[in-house]
């Protein structure tokens, strides 16, 4: 048998074999360094959630050097089992939220991943938003508000909200395969001001490559101090400037067969409504339509899933492609 020398926690750190550090402090003045000075002391009336994870002391010193005092952290216990609730900022997971933030009557309400690199926004009006709404908003307040330049990262399952966007200020958005490597990537090719991804996070130009939710929760709020607009106006804002009007959606679903998928789809495509004027391949299919329409399916790279997502100009259209995709997985199955 190999013995495995031990000692004491304690007695390690007093005989100086373990020393600690906290970067913490640091992380937060990195993070007041991306924004303007217009949030500090602001009265946004904000409830965060941090989903019994890593951000709720985060937080809070954010708040408190900022002296936000209508800054109310909720689910800030650090909890492994998360109190059986998915620690996901996603719509599905935030309904008991989006009765708090209406009750309480609250400007925003701002949800964190356990692990703080995603986000997810309940409005004034109790209603969600995702990372397509979050990194427009956030782009336009850096472009037009706080006088960058440059263009926008997102990956293939991303909004076109982001191409209006970009086109609009003459500026161009790339297309990058799922996985934020690809995203900071291109970030660094282009000399991008902001790169992100429908899922949950983004980050901006000569900060860590990699999301961060904290950062999120500073450039949504500082956007809000400086418009000086309740969420959904800044949103409204944003959707007129570039005549953005689509319908996004997505989902997945459990794959039984993945090689006779993979052999239906390399051969034949599910009954869109009309037919893509190009087809890309990476680690899926992207369909684009003429008028900009798009549907993209791919295998999830974490679970036994196919995700699929789809934007069209009405609610009608996207729900007789959606039906499209449902049926062709499920001849596949």
């Amino acid at each position: 048998s190999i013995k495995i020398k031990s000692l004491d926690y304690s007695t390690a750190v007093a005989n100086k074999l373990i020393t600690t550090f906290d970067n913490t402090p640091n992380y937060i003045k990195n993070i007041i360094k991306q924004i303007s000075p217009n949030l500090k002391g602001k009265p946004i009336k904000v409830l965060f959630n941090a989903m019994y994870g890593v951000t709720s002391e985060c937080a809070e010193m954010f708040a408190k050097a900022l002296k936000l005092e209508n800054f109310h952290i909720i689910n800030s216990e650090t909890d492994p089992y998360f109190k059986n609730i998915l620690p996901c900022p996603n719509e599905e997971s935030l309904d008991d939220f989006k009765k708090q933030v209406t009750k309480g009557r609250y400007n925003i309400g701002i949800a964190c991943d356990a692990d703080g690199d995603r986000i997810g926004i309940i409005d004034e009006k109790g209603e969600y938003h995702g990372c397509n709404e979050l990194i427009a908003i956030v782009y336009y307040y850096l472009v037009k508000y706080r006088n960058l330049k440059g263009d926008i990262v997102k990956n293939y399952a991303t909004s076109i909200f982001l191409d209006k966007l970009a086109e609009t200020f003459g500026q161009k958005c790339h297309e990058t395969p799922v996985g934020f490597k690809w995203i900071s990537s291109k970030m660094e090719e282009t000399d991008a001001i902001i790169g992100g991804e429908s899922s949950g996070g983004f980050t901006i130009k000569d900060y860590t490559p990699t999301k961060d939710s904290m950062l999120a929760v500073a450039l949504v709020l500082d956007a809000m101090a400086t418009i000086n607009k309740p969420f959904t106006k800044i949103l409204q804002e944003v959707k007129n400037f570039c005549g953005y009007i689509s319908t996004y959606k997505e989902g997945n679903i459990e794959i039984k067969n993945k090689k006779k998928f993979l052999k239906m789809i390399n051969k034949t495509s599910p009954n869109f409504s009309y037919k893509p004027t190009k087809v890309l391949n990476f680690d899926g299919k992207k369909y684009v339509f003429e008028d900009g329409s798009w549907i993209c399916i791919r295998f999830s790279g974490t679970e036994n899933l196919i995700r699929y997502y789809l934007e069209f100009p009405t609610e009608i259209e996207c729900e007789r492609n959606l039906k499209a995709i449902l049926n062709f997985i499920k001849n596949a199955n």
